[in-house]
């Protein structure tokens, strides 16, 4: 049986048994909202909206000098709240790369997107409710820290494929695809990542059949985005969602 049979065969997406405790007020309410997760980094953290092992750059404390203070300002809730979709899960994780290892050897295993998706959104969820749109933005880190570059590879990745961006990053998206049939896959390009990142990721979205969205330059304090720098990723996703 395929695997997206066997999956509709035990769940039945039916947005009237999804129960979020993180209700999000909309300005545009939608008869049939979209359910959507989101798979990040620290750019897309808040305090008290992540799992709670997870550490978050963003919270009510402190701006860090860009004056985001609410989870009201963050990009995926002004994505969210004016589009009039529904937030099913935000997994995300500051200073988290895609792949196992930094440029200089440190080990990122414990909080790596490869690692942790599988819990949420690969084979350890397989049987539970899934979402319409899976968004994912990550590889600012990877970039920052100069992770090793490795190959692009779509089968029989080894460990230490998986210490590279390449190997990490095209399992990554080949296993979301896999194990999420028929969901749409987003996946978000930061401006700011080196040249050898970003191709990977177009390499990999186009051969795969990804969406791949480039976010502009955007204002912030190094890489994390301020209250415009959000305004501009999410009005980019905001043209971005209604089009399929």
């Amino acid at each position: 049986m395929k695997l997206s049979r066997l999956i509709s065969s035990f769940v039945k997406n039916d947005k009237k048994l999804i129960k979020n405790e993180f209700e999000i007020i909309t300005n545009n309410p939608q008869s049939r909202p979209l359910n959507i997760s989101f798979l990040g980094d620290s750019i897309s953290t808040f305090k008290g909206w992540i799992p709670p092992n997870a550490k978050f750059w963003y919270s009510d404390a402190a701006s860090k000098g860009t004056e985001v203070l609410n989870v009201n300002q963050t990009w995926w809730h002004l994505f969210l709240m004016q589009t009039g979709n529904k937030l099913m899960t935000n997994d995300s994780w500051s200073g988290s790369t895609i792949c196992n290892k930094t440029g200089n050897g440190e080990d990122e295993s414990y909080r790596s997107f490869i690692n942790r998706f599988d819990k949420t959104m690969g084979k350890d969820n397989v049987l539970e409710l899934k979402p319409d749109v899976i968004i994912v933005f990550g590889g600012t880190n990877d970039s920052s820290k100069n992770s090793p570059i490795g190959t692009v590879k779509y089968s029989d990745w080894t460990k230490s494929d998986l210490d590279t961006f390449g190997g990490a990053y095209s399992k990554l998206m080949s296993d979301l695809q896999y194990w999420n049939p028929s969901i749409r896959i987003i996946n978000v390009q930061s401006s700011l990542l080196k040249r050898d990142y970003a191709s990977i990721m177009e390499e990999v979205t186009s051969t795969l059949g990804i969406e791949n969205v480039l976010i502009p330059s955007y204002s912030g304090v190094g890489v994390h985005p301020d209250v415009q720098g959000m305004r501009t990723i999410a009005n980019t996703l905001i043209k971005v969602i209604d089009k399929k």
